[in-house]
């Protein structure tokens, strides 16, 4: 059972939320754990209409209060906020939070739950499985697929125990002729661990079952290429009703006002031909799902959120080499951690060898308005998608995207929003040696001498992704080895 606040997990992302919409609920604390174990266990065992709600909620009732109620009063007054005689499809985690002594008063008061809510009976076999470790108590109603546990003073390690009878406390979802999965039983048994490493692992290999990133793109870009122009239509619609005001008002400017009407109408048929003719899927759609350089984050009815992913490719290898072969250029300023010698063979292995065998992961976060306009979103809190990869200083740190803005911004005016992305993801591929502010912070970020910055970005010809001392550790070998060969041919 460990201890450790699981927030984010692949699992309950805003993809993913809007995947499983017939699964959802909220965190405890920070906790959002038991969520993503009932979607890995229970959702592939769903039927088409059927949902879950999980709630957490709390009570401290000590137990003078309770012995001076009714055993009726206590046992509602606990419950009322689930409203368990006419909700369903909900899993209720209720925290009793006063002393000792007061909590198992009012586990005593909670047996007669039945009595005060018909359909609800005990499942003595959770309360009989935690009986050595902690105090809970399970109701279940199968009519309304309802489920309510009361945990004595509930905390992380107990809530993460909790999530191994998932299954048991909801039985209408399992057929135990069918069992479960060995990655289910795999999850069901991190759980016990004392380290949240296993589950965490188990989770990512479910969440690759699901194309979360596809359903998610086509919900945001649905229709997105149309809406400047409903946008407009319903602008022309205004205009119209504005013009038929003034027709009454001014019999003068009668000719003048129906010439601008029918102006406005014909705009309108155009508008509307063009809306008929656009359809749902869309050139930009298609481009999002086959590009996974790209990771959609929001769309609005104006703006379009995403960030980019990719290999640092545009520099000046010529001007790297200067920088790189003066020991008293920022790439050597500061306390990196790392002598100057090791410093240089990392960095000339990056920017200046003609076949560089190492590659440094990039990522940045951009602003698209329908209207024309790009920007960018400095100081972006990336998701777990790009934990492989080093914010672009230009973009993250300093909010500039150079001679690339005035191209991206002219190809939006012109609607030519395929080519704005190409030249974003140009811009997240750059790195501008001659400029040293930016390198400064490049440098910092790469040495991990910027905290909150992640500096795990160099990708090893096997696929690796490691630190750049590791990256050096990984040159030095190689340089081993090759003497080692050398030596040995020569021996021969």
């Amino acid at each position: 059972m460990f201890k450790t606040s699981i927030a984010s997990t692949p699992l309950t992302t805003d993809a993913a939320n809007n995947y499983f919409r017939n699964i959802d609920g909220e965190r405890f604390g920070n906790d959002n754990s038991f969520l993503a174990t009932l979607r890995a266990l229970v959702a592939p065992r769903m039927k088409d209409g059927e949902s879950i709600h999980l709630r957490f909620g709390r009570s401290s009732y000590s137990s003078s209060q309770i012995s001076n109620a009714s055993v009726d009063a206590a046992a509602r007054a606990i419950c009322n906020a689930y409203d368990l005689g006419d909700a369903s499809n909900q899993v209720v985690i209720h925290s009793f939070t006063a002393d000792q002594e007061s909590n198992l008063a009012n586990m005593r008061v909670i047996e007669k739950l039945p009595a005060c809510y018909p359909g609800y009976h005990q499942l003595d076999k959770v309360k009989a499985f935690y009986r050595k470790s902690f105090n809970v108590d399970c109701y279940i109603n199968p009519e309304r697929k309802n489920v309510i546990l009361f945990v004595d003073n509930l905390d992380n390690k107990k809530l993460h125990y909790l999530q191994v009878s998932i299954l048991a406390f909801l039985p209408w979802y399992f057929n135990p002729e069918d069992g479960v999965s060995d990655i289910e039983m795999q999850l069901i048994y991190s759980l016990r661990e004392s380290s949240p490493d296993k589950y965490q692992d188990c989770l990512s290999k479910i969440a690759e079952q699901y194309d979360f990133r596809t359903a998610r793109i086509r919900q945001l870009l649905s229709g997105f290429e149309t809406r400047y122009e409903k946008i407009e239509r319903d602008k022309v619609r205004n205009s119209i009703a504005a013009t038929d005001d003034k027709i009454n008002q001014f019999n003068n400017e009668i000719g003048r006002l129906f010439g601008q009407r029918n102006e406005l109408c014909i705009k309108l048929m155009g508008l509307e031909r063009k809306i008929e003719e656009g359809g749902e899927d869309s050139e930009i759609m298609e481009y999002f799902l086959c590009n996974n350089r790209l990771v959609l984050e929001e769309v609005t009815d104006t703006d379009m959120y995403f960030c980019v992913k990719d290999y640092l490719t545009y520099f000046d290898r010529e001007m790297a080499e200067q920088y790189i072969n003066n020991e008293r250029s920022f790439v050597y300023n500061g306390r990196h951690g790392a002598s100057a010698e090791k410093m240089k063979k990392l960095m000339w292995e990056l920017f200046v060898s003609e076949e560089p065998r190492l590659r440094i992961k990039v990522c940045a976060a951009y602003r698209f308005n329908l209207n024309g306009n790009v920007g960018t979103q400095g100081r972006h809190n990336f998701s777990y998608e790009f934990s492989d990869c080093m914010p672009n200083p230009h973009i993250d740190r300093w909010n500039c995207i150079g001679n690339y803005e005035r191209t991206i911004n002219q190809l939006l005016m012109n609607r030519d929003y395929i080519g704005a992305l190409e030249q974003c993801v140009a811009s997240c591929k750059s790195l501008n040696w001659g400029d040293s502010t930016v390198m400064g912070t490049f440098m910092n970020t790469m040495w991990n001498s910027d905290d909150g910055y992640n500096n795990r970005c160099i990708e090893l010809p096997d696929g690796r992704v490691v630190k750049p001392a590791e990256a050096i550790k990984w040159l030095e070998q190689q340089e081993a080895e090759n003497e080692q060969t050398t030596e040995e041919a020569q021996d021969e």
